[in-house]
């Protein structure tokens, strides 16, 4: 299968000031002014401050047994999920003020982004998550697509940003930022910022944040601890594809590749619900037939049993070219069960990576933790 694409793209001269005490675990910009959630247990804060300037408008701190992560404005509410609380807290966009408190039992809350209509969540696992409000307030599971690089699983999906159609995701550990379509899941090509800023440890490249008021072709990016936040300029073919677009929320953000209709910005929440129904009939893992190369799988021809049983080998018509051979008794046996303990250690394998990343991450956060402390 081919690997997909690394685009090429040049940061613009443009940079802004970041706050080198920012865990920075979500980012939200609209227009000039920017919203970012910093993480780290007890230390967690929202802050909203002037692109250009640094300057903080507004700034709230988390309750102290959180460590904040994903953000993301959706109509009134601001949302902020938490690592591993298992809860996402809704706050008034103006106040900044807690007004609800969401179960989210889906595992830790890694990056939240919206596409209008719906939630969408990751949470470090090659998984994104779709959530939708009910009409009790609450919010409910649409489904969880796979997020998938050349046909395998992509983990450590962190910070993501909706840039209508696509999805823009942050792979924990790496340079890698993904364009990733949200409904088949799958990973259409990505961007390297290792040349961007030098960093180790934790302070992991996390922080994606797009608005066409601020420029329709430009996409900022930055990191944990950061002193910057960088400007991509990037193509509206890089930055959204160049398929047509098949939009499922009638209330889809514009973008350098989409302008809404006056009528669509202006439509109620019921026809939101209406336009975006179809997303929970999306199969979750299916893959369009043009985003990758599929390798074709051969079938063995079925072959049925004859009523003469034995005597049927003795039968004067020939038997096809394409039989095997009786495999000897005990085989298929010890195949089957040399193909269970392969599963069985792949399985095995997978949990104790899983495993060894979340605790390599715990471990950073404590080390970053007590530098803090000690500073």
């Amino acid at each position: 299968m081919a690997i997909p694409p690394c685009l090429a793209v040049s940061p613009s001269q443009a940079r802004f000031p970041h706050r080198t005490d920012c865990f920075t675990e979500g980012l939200v910009l609209n227009g000039s002014e920017v919203l970012e959630s910093c993480g780290l247990t007890g230390k967690s804060v929202l802050r909203r401050y002037d692109l250009s300037s640094g300057q903080t408008k507004k700034e709230v701190h988390l309750d102290a047994k959180y460590f904040g992560e994903g953000t993301v404005e959706l109509g009134s509410s601001l949302f902020v999920l938490t690592y591993k609380h298992k809860e996402m807290l809704e706050y008034d966009r103006e106040t900044l003020k807690v007004k609800r408190v969401h179960p989210f039992p889906y595992g830790e809350g890694w990056g939240l982004t919206t596409d209008g209509c719906d939630l969408l969540a990751t949470t470090g696992s090659p998984y994104l998550y779709r959530l939708r409000r009910a009409a009790d307030g609450e919010f409910t599971l649409v489904n969880k697509v796979l997020v998938k690089r050349d046909g395998r699983s992509l983990r450590m999906l962190n910070e993501i940003e909706y840039v209508t159609p696509k999805l823009w995701v942050n792979e924990w550990i790496t340079n890698r930022i993904w364009r990733v379509d949200p409904i088949s899941g799958v990973c259409e090509t990505y961007i390297d910022i290792g040349q961007l800023h030098s960093w180790r440890g934790q302070a992991t490249p996390n922080g994606i944040a797009y608005s066409p008021a601020f420029g329709k072709e430009i996409l900022l990016v930055t990191g944990k601890l950061w002193p910057q936040i960088f400007s991509l300029r990037m193509t509206a073919a890089n930055l959204c594809g160049d398929q047509p677009l098949d939009l499922h929320c009638a209330q889809a953000p514009p973008s350098a590749c989409y302008e809404p209709a006056p009528t669509a910005m202006a439509s109620t929440a019921a026809a939101v619900v209406s336009t975006t129904a179809k997303i929970a009939e999306t199969p979750a893992f299916t893959t369009p037939a043009l985003s990758t190369r599929m390798t074709p799988t051969v079938q063995p021809e079925k072959t049925s049993t004859s009523k003469t049983g034995f005597f049927s080998f003795f039968s004067a018509t020939p038997a096809p070219m394409t039989a095997m051979p009786k495999l000897p008794s005990g085989f298929s046996t010890a195949l089957s069960l040399l193909g269970a303990l392969m599963f069985v250690s792949a399985f095995a394998s997978g949990l104790l990576l899983r495993y060894m990343r979340r605790r390599q991450r715990d471990t950073l956060h404590r080390q970053v933790e007590s530098e803090s402390d000690g500073g």
